[in-house]
Protein backbone atom coordinates (compact mmCIF):
# COMPACT_ATOMS: atom_id res chain seq x y z
CA UNK A 1 0.00 0.00 0.00
CA UNK A 2 1.51 3.53 -0.68
CA UNK A 3 0.51 6.39 0.92
CA UNK A 4 0.90 9.62 -0.29
CA UNK A 5 1.33 12.42 2.66
CA UNK A 6 1.83 16.46 2.09
CA UNK A 7 4.72 18.37 4.01
CA UNK A 8 4.94 21.74 2.70
CA UNK A 9 3.71 23.84 -0.29
CA UNK A 10 5.12 27.42 -1.24
CA UNK A 11 4.37 29.68 -3.79
CA UNK A 12 7.16 31.34 -6.03
CA UNK A 13 6.85 34.17 -7.84
CA UNK A 14 8.98 33.51 -11.83
CA UNK A 15 10.67 36.54 -13.32
CA UNK A 16 7.79 36.88 -15.71
CA UNK A 17 5.43 37.65 -12.59
CA UNK A 18 3.52 34.36 -13.03
CA UNK A 19 3.13 31.96 -9.74
CA UNK A 20 4.94 28.33 -9.50
CA UNK A 21 3.35 26.33 -7.15
CA UNK A 22 5.17 23.37 -5.60
CA UNK A 23 4.12 20.52 -3.19
CA UNK A 24 6.34 18.25 -1.65
CA UNK A 25 5.22 14.70 -0.35
CA UNK A 26 6.21 12.02 2.07
CA UNK A 27 5.98 8.56 -0.26
CA UNK A 28 5.15 5.43 2.56
CA UNK A 29 5.46 2.04 0.61
CA UNK A 30 4.07 -0.68 3.26
CA UNK A 31 4.26 -4.31 1.80
CA UNK A 32 1.95 -6.85 2.24
CA UNK A 33 4.67 -9.38 3.62
CA UNK A 34 6.35 -7.03 6.10
CA UNK A 35 3.37 -4.71 7.44
CA UNK A 36 5.35 -3.09 10.50
CA UNK A 37 8.30 -1.89 8.43
CA UNK A 38 7.63 0.98 5.93
CA UNK A 39 9.98 2.55 3.26
CA UNK A 40 9.97 5.60 2.64
CA UNK A 41 10.09 8.40 -0.85
CA UNK A 42 9.92 11.82 -1.93
CA UNK A 43 7.21 13.10 -4.75
CA UNK A 44 7.49 16.86 -6.03
CA UNK A 45 4.53 18.20 -8.12
CA UNK A 46 4.98 21.46 -9.88
CA UNK A 47 2.16 24.08 -11.15
CA UNK A 48 2.27 27.12 -13.52
CA UNK A 49 -0.68 28.07 -14.97
CA UNK A 50 -2.72 24.73 -16.53
CA UNK A 51 0.56 22.94 -16.68
CA UNK A 52 1.84 20.93 -13.79
CA UNK A 53 4.90 18.46 -13.80
CA UNK A 54 5.60 15.72 -11.04
CA UNK A 55 8.94 13.35 -10.30
CA UNK A 56 8.68 10.76 -7.39
CA UNK A 57 11.50 8.74 -5.64
CA UNK A 58 9.79 5.55 -4.25
CA UNK A 59 12.29 3.80 -2.21
CA UNK A 60 14.73 6.13 -0.50
CA UNK A 61 15.53 4.68 2.83
CA UNK A 62 13.09 2.77 5.78
CA UNK A 63 13.98 6.12 8.17
CA UNK A 64 11.59 8.30 8.10
CA UNK A 65 13.27 11.22 9.98
CA UNK A 66 15.75 10.91 7.10
CA UNK A 67 13.35 11.36 4.24
CA UNK A 68 11.88 14.24 6.27
CA UNK A 69 15.46 15.99 6.96
CA UNK A 70 15.32 15.21 2.57
CA UNK A 71 12.28 16.97 2.02
CA UNK A 72 12.96 20.07 4.34
CA UNK A 73 16.46 20.28 2.23
CA UNK A 74 14.41 20.08 -1.17
CA UNK A 75 11.51 22.61 0.21
CA UNK A 76 14.56 25.06 2.01
CA UNK A 77 16.16 25.29 -1.75
CA UNK A 78 13.28 25.25 -3.98
CA UNK A 79 13.97 22.44 -5.31
CA UNK A 80 11.63 21.35 -8.73
CA UNK A 81 10.94 17.90 -10.05
CA UNK A 82 13.56 18.18 -13.39
CA UNK A 83 16.35 18.27 -10.89
CA UNK A 84 14.83 15.95 -7.85
CA UNK A 85 16.58 13.05 -8.53
CA UNK A 86 19.88 14.19 -9.61
CA UNK A 87 19.89 16.47 -5.84
CA UNK A 88 18.60 13.19 -3.85
CA UNK A 89 21.37 11.16 -5.18
CA UNK A 90 23.85 13.39 -4.09
CA UNK A 91 22.31 13.96 -0.59
CA UNK A 92 22.67 10.00 -0.43
CA UNK A 93 26.00 10.29 -1.74
CA UNK A 94 27.19 12.83 0.60
CA UNK A 95 25.10 10.50 3.96
CA UNK A 96 27.39 7.59 2.97
CA UNK A 97 30.59 9.06 2.32
CA UNK A 98 30.66 10.95 5.33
Amino acid sequence: MKNKILVGSKTIELEDMRMMSLEYYLLEHVSEENKEKALYGVKITKKIDDYMESEEVDAISYSKEFVEQMIKQLMDNDVTPISMIEIIDEMITVRLCS
